[in-house]
């Protein structure tokens, strides 16, 4: 899978602009699941992830994906958000 088609995906889901600056939680949680899916899903680097979200320095792509990663088990919305994306990859055929 594509970093470009997670992307989609997500944007899909969320019905927000990714590539939006707003920093308000409507717009950054799904921004940083995104940025989690691309890291898990692809073998795109932070900073092809960055740039895939407009340049963002890669440092902040590295803290979104913690920050997922310590919602994962402790926020029930992210919980469930990445279970639905997990379906919809395997319906795809998508591996981690």
């Amino acid at each position: 899978m594509k970093g470009y088609q997670i992307k989609k995906i997500v944007n899909k889901y969320y019905g927000v602009d990714l590539n939006s600056n707003c920093r308000s939680l409507k717009y950054m949680r799904p921004r940083q699941v995104a940025q989690y899916l691309c890291r898990l899903y692809t073998n795109l680097s932070y900073q092809q992830i960055a740039y895939l979200y407009g340049n963002t320095d890669h440092t902040t792509i590295l803290n979104n994906i913690r920050k997922v990663e310590s919602l994962w088990l402790k926020d029930i919305g992210v919980t469930r958000d990445l279970l639905i994306f997990e379906t919809i990859f395997e319906g795809l055929g998508v591996k981690k």
